[in-house]
């Protein structure tokens, strides 16, 4: 049994984005405003990551695809394989394919996930229950993969079954209002502020910062934790863009170009963080680097919080 999903070919997703874009698209609605919650900054979670609750930039995401999209998600944890066995076979006979967290150290399919234990999502889109294995659609395979059952049980952390709701329609009012609350939920209007979190993190990178420790057990040393999240971090500036642009796009006015050229601009900034650490993991010295890289890193924090307060002052005379 296999549903027939096509994989995307977006390469801005990430592991968590992925499966939940293929299911949106499965149902021929548009997951562009799943980025509307992307624009953040937190301490890296895949460091210690226990599963969707640990994140509240997750939580966020699996809210907002509801709000725009009408596909509401259930996160459980995975504890007994035989009854998740069941009910995913149950699901994929209902045509709904399945999310799974799984260790990318029991993923057999890429030479690079078996060297490292590495948190990552898959969507399961078939089984064979004779041959005892699961196929998936993973991000970083443009095939079908099979994932025995032996692999998923001892990788297994959670999964998401899902329920296909009314399309929603959504008011141009609404829609700024809800851009405005993403927004208010990263800039210290609430508890969480990003910009905090960004100085937190550049102190380290001036302080008490080392790219060897960081890359110590990881074969290559891209697929390091401290490399997926800044790659994260940046592509989701970028992935911001996008939402703007669709807004624009369906209110047939420019109201939001200036600050899409903004973000492009803070995008190619964070490219340039990650190829100064690919430069660090070479360096004799690299003491040096992280000074360089922590000024940028200022720089970059004050550039984004100018547009923070920039873009809320454009939407408030909108709402």
């Amino acid at each position: 049994m296999k549903l027939n999903i096509i994989n995307t070919t977006d390469r801005l997703l990430t592991c968590f984005e992925h499966p939940i874009a293929n299911i949106i698209n499965y149902y021929n609605r548009d997951y562009t405003m799943m980025f509307e919650t992307c624009w953040n900054f937190s301490e890296n979670i895949l460091l210690n990551y226990e599963g969707v609750h640990s994140s509240c930039e997750l939580g966020w995401l699996i809210e907002n695809v509801e709000l725009n999209t009408g596909i509401s998600f259930k996160v459980k944890e995975a504890l007994d394989f035989n009854l998740i066995c069941k009910e995913i076979v149950f699901e994929l006979e209902q045509g709904r394919p399945v999310i799974a967290y799984v260790n990318t150290y029991w993923c057999p399919w890429l030479l690079a996930y078996q060297k490292n234990h590495t948190p990552h999502y898959i969507l399961i889109v078939g089984i064979d229950i004779d041959r005892q294995e699961f196929y998936c659609i993973d991000m970083m395979s443009t095939s079908m993969e099979v994932l025995p059952f032996i692999n998923f049980n001892k990788g297994m952390k959670e999964y998401f079954t899902f329920d296909i709701l009314d399309k929603p329609r959504i008011s141009k009012q609404e829609i700024y209002n809800n851009l405005m609350k993403a927004i208010d939920r990263i800039d210290g209007t609430y508890q969480y502020n990003m910009f905090a979190n960004m100085a937190i993190f550049t102190d380290k990178i001036r302080r008490g910062f080392d790219i060897k420790s960081e890359i110590k057990g990881y074969d290559p040393y891209k697929f390091a934790p401290i490399f997926t999240w800044l790659k994260g971090i940046g592509t989701a500036r970028k992935k911001f863009t996008y939402v703007l642009n669709f807004i624009d796009k369906n209110n047939e006015i420019k109201l939001f170009s200036e600050f899409t050229e903004s973000f492009h601009l803070v995008y190619n900034k964070w490219t340039h963080i990650i190829l100064m650490l690919f430069k660090a993991v070479y360096s004799s010295n690299p003491q040096k680097l992280y000074g360089t890289l922590a000024n940028k890193l200022d720089d970059i924090r004050i550039q984004e919080e100018k547009i923070s307060y920039k873009l809320k002052e454009k939407i408030s005379t909108l709402i």
